[in-house]
């Protein structure tokens, strides 16, 4: 065995774990703090991207107005290009890069920035956009692209219209450029854009955020409709870190308005409040370690002359010189502990003799029962012979007599008389009541002695057998059988528990009144000890008076005349419901007849 720790290591233990709840409670400050001030970036950052939003939309809006205006033009409508391009123009001037007319195949017919007359770029907007407007039939506001007169970063948005009745696209080209005061309001170390439908940055601060190098997550992003809360990556290559970034999409266009936020800089300030937590309750540990050092020295030294004195009050037998020596440095608690512990050493010296003497009567009273159970074993034994005998060697002596009664019966039978006939009758019935009388009681002696494994038992199957047993019996009396299903399972002998509902059913039978037909009814219903099991029937009943007679051995209500039987059966089945760890009662039935209730362990209270 390994060395223990001593009462010092202890002490010291227990002075830091007053500390825990301190540093539990420092954690816990600052856990519930980095969580609030990064629930407040988040709310920030979103407060933010819901502004640019916001401003863009209005801008959006404004662009709309002016493609609504333009398109709601007779001359544009009438396919009069020459008067609608005095229109355009007048309408473009320095905020717009131009108007453009353009057909479905992408081919533009008209451009404000050039005077009539002149050739307008081939493709002035990109003809997939020009398609997909005419295919969504609605206005969309398309990607960033290349301006075909001004050569500089443009978004179109294009608006469907019919020129002479023919689908054309009406389209107003912006600079990206006029966005870029929408950020003016951005500080570091917030990192703001404006973003079009393919991810590329229309509008950007810090320049150097590194939105452009992350076009592939900030895709995927965009393309998860559930996450407006993404954590991305962003800064000048090479120096970047991990940002708290708000995407937030603007109304009836597909760009989005993007707000980001270092997340170190707040975690930088968490780490330096937990680092002086942390310092804080040490400092505090400190001297109360070096206290429970000092004490555990002091009583070290009195605790180990108890803790010899114990071992040594421990061994068998205990020293008769044992004396606690003097204690050094003990606290007053200690000197009474000691004094108790010497009063103790003399009354454990005298309790061993006591446990002793106690130790060699429990051995000669094992000796003992173990005599008993191999006399038991010898009787059991004995017990099973007899029920042999009684089976085979009893039965055979009732059998010849039988035999021979029928015998001169059958030579004799010319020269005998009514009365010796009679006489032969009452021999021939005395000799069948003793053989039925003495497998009877080999029945009941065989009940819970014979070597069967207790297994799960269906009831519903077992009165099922029980009932074909006695279908020529039933149908004889025309009684009727009712049984509830499903019946439960218990756990027993099967072939007992046959023998059980085949008395009890019989019975009920036997027992019917004259003037009814036999009607038994086999119910059953949960209780708190397993099932209790109901035989009840319709006959003549039994009086109060004999219910607790009723299953003694050889206990008749009627003569044999009125009834046969050796009055065995229902103390059979009084033994097999006990020795199934049951009990069974007899009651009256107010219509007429008896109900016996029986108690069995349900399958799963036997087996738990």
């Amino acid at each position: 065995m390994g060395h223990r720790p001593g009462i010092r290591l202890y002490l010291a233990l227990l002075v830091i774990a007053a500390f825990l709840p301190v540093g539990g409670l420092a954690t816990a400050v600052f856990v519930l703090s980095l969580r609030s001030d990064y629930e407040v970036a988040w709310q920030r950052a979103e407060s933010r991207a819901a502004f640019l939003a916001a401003a863009v939309h209005t801008q959006m809006d404004t662009l709309a107005g002016t493609l609504d205006v333009l398109s709601a033009s007779p001359d544009l409508l009438a396919g009069n290009l020459a008067a609608f391009h005095t229109q355009a123009r007048a309408i473009t001037g320095e905020r717009l890069d131009a108007v453009s007319l353009v057909r479905p195949d992408g081919l533009t017919l008209l451009n404000s920035r050039v005077p009539p007359g002149k050739p307008t770029p081939a493709f002035s907007v990109p003809q997939d956009e020009v398609l997909r407007a005419l295919d969504q039939n609605r206005t969309i506001v398309t990607a960033i692209f290349q301006g075909a007169s001004s050569k500089r970063p443009i978004f179109a948005m294009i608006k469907p219209v019919m020129v002479q009745g023919r689908p054309h696209a009406l389209a107003v080209g912006m600079f990206a450029s006029r966005f870029d005061p929408l950020l003016s309001w951005a500080e570091a170390p917030w990192t703001v854009a404006l973003l079009d439908n393919t991810a590329a940055q229309v509008a950007t601060f810090p320049e150097n955020s590194g939105i452009a190098a992350l076009h592939a997550p900030l895709a995927e992003a965009l393309g998860d409709e559930t996450s407006d809360r993404v954590h991305l990556k962003l800064g000048p290559t090479g120096a970047q870190v991990e940002h708290m970034t708000v995407l937030q999409t603007i109304h009836d266009t597909d760009w989005i308005a993007l707000a980001a936020f270092p997340a170190e800089a707040i975690e930088a300030p968490a780490r330096r409040h937990a680092l002086l937590y942390g310092l804080g309750a040490l400092a505090l540990a400190v001297p109360g370690v070096m206290l429970a050092l000092w004490l555990g020295m002091r009583l070290a030294r009195s605790m180990g002359a108890m803790a010899q004195f114990a071992t040594a009050m421990g061994t068998e037998p205990p020293p008769t010189d044992l004396h606690l020596p003097t204690l050094k440095g003990a606290c007053h608690e200690l000197d009474v502990v000691a004094a108790q512990l010497e009063r103790a050493a003399c009354d454990i010296a005298a309790r061993d003799a006591q446990v002793r003497q106690q130790r060699d009567l429990a051995e000669e009273n094992a000796i003992r029962v173990a005599r008993k159970s191999e006399e038991l074993a010898r009787s059991n034994a004995e017990l099973e012979q007899f029920a042999y005998v009684a089976s085979h060697d009893l039965r055979e002596p009732l059998r010849m007599v039988s035999s021979f009664l029928t015998l001169l019966e059958r030579r004799q039978g010319d020269k005998l008389d009514d009365e010796a006939r009679e006489f032969l009758d009452f021999a021939r019935d005395g000799a069948l009541r003793m053989d039925r009388m003495i497998l009877d009681l080999l029945q009941y002696s065989r009940v819970g002695r014979q070597e069967t494994v207790a297994e799960i038992v269906d009831l519903g199957h077992v009165v099922a057998l029980a009932a074909e047993e006695l279908s020529t019996t039933m149908a004889e009396a025309g009684a009727q059988l009712h049984v509830d299903t499903p019946l439960p399972q218990v756990m027993g002998c099967p072939g007992e528990l046959e023998r059980l509902f085949l008395n009890l059913i019989g019975n009920a039978i036997k027992y019917r009144s004259p003037d009814r037909a036999p009607a038994v009814n086999v119910t059953a219903s949960p209780v708190t000890e397993g099932w209790r099991l109901t035989v009840a029937d319709n006959g003549i009943g039994i009086a109060p008076d004999f219910h607790d007679q009723i299953f003694a051995l050889f206990k008749r209500l009627h003569s044999r005349d009125s009834y046969g039987g050796n009055g065995i059966g229902l103390a059979i089945c009084k033994k097999i419901v006990e020795h199934h760890g049951g009990r069974i009662w007899v009651e009256c039935r107010p219509q007429g007849g008896s109900a016996f209730h029986f108690i069995l362990p349900s399958a799963q209270a036997a087996s738990g």
